[in-house]
């Protein structure tokens, strides 16, 4: 439930334009296992994330853990 709230927080600081921010706040829910994490790539609220080397970053990080959190 915390992941989902720094999750949502992201996506508000991301439509506000602090992109800074929201990398700490995506980083802070990914941390704590949010599974919206996984779905990023697609989020409207994220779109201006698209094409930072951040956020690619973030997203395979993401697909890496869901793919050893489906092994497990």
């Amino acid at each position: 439930m915390l992941a989902a709230a720094w999750y949502s927080l992201a996506c508000g600081a991301a439509v506000a334009g602090y992109r800074g921010r929201t990398f700490e706040y995506l980083a802070k829910a990914a941390d704590l296992g949010s599974q919206d994490i996984a779905n990023m790539a697609k989020d409207e609220d994220l779109k201006s994330l698209r094409g930072d080397p951040r956020f690619t970053a973030l997203i395979a990080q993401a697909k890496t853990r869901a793919a050893v959190q489906a092994t497990n």
